[in-house]
C-alpha cells in the first residue's frame, strides 16, 4: 500500500541525517526534499535491519547467527543478512537495498500513467527498501514475508509503501486472527480506519 506521507517514518533532521542540517534542507527545498527523505529513510532501515536480526536471533535461540554480505555497484549498495539451520528459523533473510539513478523512457512512461508527478525521462530518483522472509523449521508455523520501501523523485514528495503476509503450510485460523489483530493494532497507533482501508485494497 503506497502512501504520500512519510508520517510512519522519521522526518529528515540533524539526528536522522548526519551532515545534512535542517537549516540547509529547508534553505534549498524542494530540490533536496527527495534526497533528504531518502537519506533519513535509508538510515532508518539500516538500523531496523539490525534490530530485526537481533530479535530473530533471540527468537530462534539455537546459537545460529546472521551472516552478512555487503555489496556495492554503480547504482547503489545494500546489505544481505541470512540465518540458516536454526531451531525455529530454517532459513531467514533480512536485506536492505539503497539505489539512485535516472528514469529511462519506459519507466517514466509507466509511472506517468499511474499519475506520478515529475516522472519524466531523465529525472533523478532515489530508492530504498528493507525486505525480509523467514521460513520456519516447523510446518505448523507459517512463512513470514514483509517489506517497506521508499521511492523519491528529485523535487517531488516521496512515496512510501510496503506490506506483510503469512504463507501457511497447515491452515490454522487462530494464526490468521492473531496476525490480523497485530496488524490492526499497529495501524491504529497511526489513525483509526487505516487497517480497514488497507485490508479492503489488498482483498480487492
Amino acid at each position: 500500500r503506497e502512501v504520500r506521507s512519510p508520517e510512519f517514518f522519521p522526518s529528515p533532521s540533524c539526528s536522522a541525517c548526519p551532515g545534512l542540517s535542517m537549516q540547509r534542507t529547508l534553505c534549498i527545498a524542494p530540490l533536496l526534499v527527495a534526497s533528504a527523505a531518502a537519506l533519513s529513510f535509508s538510515s532508518y532501515i539500516l538500523g531496523l535491519q539490525q534490530q530485526l536480526c537481533n530479535a530473530a536471533t533471540e527468537l530462534d535461540g539455537s546459537g545460529q547467527v546472521f551472516c552478512q554480505d555487503s555489496w556495492r555497484n554503480e547504482r547503489g549498495h545494500g546489505v544481505t543478512r541470512v540465518l540458516e539451520g536454526g531451531d525455529v528459523i530454517a532459513k531467514g533473510a533480512i536485506s536492505t537495498t539503497i539505489l539512485e539513478g535516472q528514469l529511462d523512457d519506459e519507466r517514466a512512461k509507466a509511472m506517468s500513467q499511474r499519475g506520478r508527478k515529475g516522472a519524466v525521462s531523465g529525472a533523478r530518483y532515489r530508492a530504498a527498501a528493507l525486505s525480509l522472509v523467514l521460513h520456519s523449521a516447523r510446518p505448523a508455523v507459517p512463512t513470514l514475508r514483509s517489506d517497506i520501501r521508499l521511492f523519491a523523485l528529485e523535487g517531488e514528495q516521496p512515496y512510501y509503501g510496503g506490506g506483510v503476509d503469512l504463507t501457511p503450510f497447515l491452515v490454522n485460523e487462530d494464526d490468521f486472527r492473531d496476525f490480523h489483530a497485530s496488524v490492526k493494532a499497529l495501524c491504529n497507533r497511526h489513525g483509526e480506519g487505516l487497517y480497514e482501508g488497507f485490508k479492503k485494497e489488498c482483498d480487492e
